[in-house]
């Protein structure tokens, strides 16, 4: 008579199969939040989407979760999430939005005006590979989650003023206002308050050029004194023509 039970080798690979079909089901059916592009600066971005295709960006389109946003050189745009956050993406970058959770839209006409709040929770999870990314996130509700990843180390965040950049085989967080904890590859943890940077390298943290420091004062001119939807200052500094570059 055979065995009725199978052996512990397929039990192992059937359970492991069901869990990870059951987080890609939860996944799946968990509500995408709307994610709109607001501003548009110099030659246009692409989005690269789940089916390979490449359609240009344009003012008011939305960035579904899951894709890839790239700017050009001497081009930058800027995303509003529905949980209120917003994001100026770099000349001459590459940002996956591999995750926005949330059950909050927006309305189609979102340019200017007042911004979304936190309606409810959220998890948002962002991928940059290159560039630099600028990030004003207003405070979330207790249960939300936000970070950026690149190829160095993740910054988590709850609510704050903040850049994200890469270049070769070096990243760097700095912050305007509020608090990041960023980690390394190798697990070690920072926590940046308003005013401090910091770089990552495949060998961990690492202190902060002057160059990445002073890139703080940019968050401000770049999202204004106060949480609107505000184009970029003139008078800001190490100012390209689409937006503003990380100095050594």
């Amino acid at each position: 008579m055979k065995n009725p039970f199978l052996p512990r080798h397929l039990m192992t690979v059937l359970t492991t199969t069901f869990l990870f079909g059951s987080l890609l089901f939860l996944r799946a059916s968990e509500p995408s939040g709307d994610i709109r592009v607001i501003e548009v600066h110099g030659p246009p971005a692409v989005i690269v989407m789940a089916d390979g295709s490449t359609p240009p960006i344009r003012v008011n389109d939305l960035v579904p979760p899951g894709s890839t946003v790239k700017t050009p050189a001497d081009s930058s745009l800027k995303l509003l999430f529905a949980n209120g956050a917003i994001l100026i993406l770099q000349p001459r970058s590459e940002l996956r939005l591999t995750r926005f959770a949330s059950k909050d839209a927006l309305p189609m006409q979102t340019t200017t005006g007042h911004r979304p709040s936190d309606l409810s929770k959220s998890h948002t999870d962002l991928d940059l590979q290159s560039g630099a990314a600028l990030l004003d996130v207003p405070p979330l509700k207790k249960e939300s989650k936000f970070q950026v990843t690149t190829p160095l180390g993740i910054a988590g965040i709850r609510g704050t003023r903040f850049y994200v950049s890469i270049r070769n085989d070096r990243a760097a967080v700095g912050v305007a206002e509020g608090l990041v904890i960023t980690t390394s590859l190798i697990g070690e943890t920072q926590s940046l308050a308003a005013g401090q940077a910091i770089g990552l390298t495949a060998k961990g943290l690492t202190r902060a050029t002057a160059g990445e420091t002073s890139y703080i004062r940019n968050l401000d001119a770049a999202f204004g004194t106060t949480r609107q939807l505000l184009k970029p200052s003139p008078a800001a500094t190490t100012k390209s023509r689409a937006g503003y570059q990380v100095s050594e």
